[in-house]
């Protein structure tokens, strides 16, 4: 969605008041519900299987994925440095591995 839609994810959070009001509003509340789902399900996925925390609730590792992907594509522009891609696994190895220096990149110790 974000790369053919870039400021949807800016529209939704921004004037969800307002698209409430739209005859349209099922169906993106049913896209909504569709990406939750999504996510949920990727999220108990990985709980179970052992590569994810069972000591955070998958809610709460939802609500912290959902929005660190939607306050970055709102505030972050690809560049030719790091495009979209780059940004996603950026994201993800932050998630995933967390923000200190994995041990090939420290250095002095």
């Amino acid at each position: 969605m974000s790369r053919t839609n870039p400021h949807a994810s800016e529209i939704y959070q921004r004037e969800t008041a307002y698209l409430r009001q739209l005859p349209s509003r099922d169906r993106i509340r049913e896209a909504t519900r569709t990406i939750r789902e999504t996510w949920m399900t990727a999220i108990e996925r990985g709980v179970a299987a052992g590569d994810l925390r069972r000591d955070v609730p998958v809610e709460l590792l939802y609500l912290l994925v959902r929005d660190a992907v939607w306050l970055t594509s709102r505030s972050f522009s690809p560049s030719s440095a790091l495009d979209q891609d780059g940004i996603a696994r950026s994201i993800l190895s932050v998630f995933l591995d967390g923000a200190t220096a994995q041990p090939q990149e420290r250095t002095g110790r």
